[in-house]
């Protein structure tokens, strides 16, 4: 097969990959951006995009923060529903302008991708799967199924199963912290108490998880269930008869699922926990997003930070042809900024996860007015 010579390979072309070709874009920087999919593909997860993630993309590209603000099968959230186990409830609203909303990922990814593809240095390869990557004091160099690559760098955005990953933590039990959740579509999801709103809702099975109800654009639900994976094999629970029992049997829920329609199947995905101990860098290479386990522990919402470590890695690697330098010391600085920048968020919001989603806490919490009340309303409204 013939050899493609790039100046940097980024392996996977969701939110963290297109966010670090796009901030390559104005460089001379000789781009390939490589992905298994073709695009638009399905993407399992919440679909909700945080007032942190609509930030994050504004720095990124203000033309394409534009067209998404504009888009019209996006759903604006006016605000959220949290219950406890006990029944105890709380509904507040979002600020104008502080609203997260709902688009389909298959459809928001699919806009960055297309933003990549604007510009002359990034070269999208689709269908592309990367069978190999051999990384050496000179260069690296990617074998696929489209051919073989060379380049100086290669940045490791390929996801919660991450090939690039693997190569710089071979050791499994340091990257192998995830947590499971299943999501379904939903319609004639009745009695909505409130419109346009997220649903959270802590059941005493599913703690330290919850279950969600999110509307969609098009009057459909994403519904699902999230739970730590360790809890889970604990537990003896199996994810997929816990969801259909909840729907299907649970008081709260199954007269408002009773006539619903399930749009398609139910499908699983995993969560990458944030993991501090993981390395995220290495000579010639730069993890990204869901490859680096920076998903908030909080809230388990990644796009953000998958679109912020994105451009981290742009700047650095920017840096590195600078100085001609792509050593494991050199790229530490990459590390070192993310820890400044996003670790100290990340450890509160671990030791915050722990606490909201203890069944005495959130209970206590929810039932009347107190601090603790409070305490989640602003929790929510930061990381939802």
């Amino acid at each position: 097969m013939e050899i493609y010579d790039f100046d940097v390979i980024i392996a996977g072309a969701g939110p963290s990959g297109c966010s670090t070709a796009l901030s390559l874009a104005n460089s001379e920087l000789k781009i390939a951006l490589i992905d298994k999919a073709i695009f638009p593909r399905e993407k399992i997860c919440g679909d909700g995009l945080t007032v942190d993630t609509q930030n994050q993309l504004k720095k990124l590209s203000p033309r394409l923060f534009e067209k998404i603000q504009s888009y019209q099968k996006r759903k604006i959230i006016q605000g959220c529903l949290i219950t406890s186990t006990k029944g105890y409830k709380n509904y507040f609203e979002f600020s104008k302008g502080h609203q997260p909303y709902i688009i389909e990922r298959a459809l928001f990814d699919n806009e960055l991708l297309m933003e990549c593809k604007r510009h002359e240095n990034i070269h999208v390869l689709e269908d592309t799967l990367l069978n190999d990557c051999i990384i050496t004091d000179d260069d690296v160099t990617v074998t696929s199924s489209k051919g073989t690559f060379k380049s100086k760098m290669i940045v490791g955005a390929d996801g919660v199963n991450s090939v690039i990953a693997k190569i710089i933590n071979p050791n499994k039990a340091k990257q192998t912290l995830f947590g499971s959740s299943l999501r379904a579509y939903y319609s004639n999801v009745k009695d909505i108490e409130y419109q346009d709103a997220f649903e959270i809702h802590f059941l005493k099975d599913l703690i330290p998880g919850y279950f969600w109800i999110f509307p969609m654009f098009n009057n459909t639900y994403n519904v699902g269930i999230g739970m730590n994976n360790k809890i889970m094999k604990k537990r003896g629970i199996k994810l997929s008869d816990m969801f259909n029992d909840i729907v299907n049997n649970d008081p709260r829920f199954k007269e408002r699922f009773k006539d619903a329609n399930l749009e398609g199947g139910i499908k699983a995905f995993r969560i990458p926990a944030f993991n501090r101990y993981k390395k995220i860098y290495g000579k010639r290479v730069l993890l990204v997003g869901d490859s680096a386990n920076i998903v908030d522990p909080l809230s388990g919402e990644g796009i953000a930070n998958a679109l912020r470590t994105g451009r981290f890695a742009g700047d650095h690697i920017k840096k590195c042809f600078a100085a001609n330098n792509f050593s494991k010391d050199f790229n530490k600085s990459y590390y070192k900024r993310i820890k400044k920048v996003m670790f100290p968020e990340l450890n509160r919001n671990f030791i915050l996860a722990i606490f909201t989603s203890n069944e005495f806490f959130s209970n206590l919490a929810l039932k009347n007015n107190s601090w603790l009340n409070k305490l989640m309303k602003s929790l929510a409204k930061r990381f939802i």
